[in-house]
């Protein structure tokens, strides 16, 4: 995953590879074969998601995203 923070927001791309990953632990998952982009506020609320799929599995991978991001914040370009 890449994390991104910019005025306020937060970007993590989940690549085409992770999003495969995550798909093995989901085996009903609906997720395209791509790379998802989540954007979130400063307080982890979901802004915008690149896929239009609408899934319990879009919400867990939100969800895996932000926690991610909260573990790299540091990490993050600016």
């Amino acid at each position: 995953m890449k994390v991104w923070k910019r005025n306020g927001t937060v970007r993590v791309t989940v690549s085409a590879q992770e999003v495969d990953e995550f798909k093995n632990r989901w085996p009903c998952s609906e997720l395209p074969d791509k790379a998802i982009k989540f954007l979130f506020d400063k307080n982890g609320d979901l802004l915008d998601v690149s896929t239009s799929v609408e899934c319990g599995s879009v919400v867990a991978l939100a969800e895996d995203a932000w926690e991610y991001a909260q573990n790299h914040w540091r990490k993050a370009h600016v």
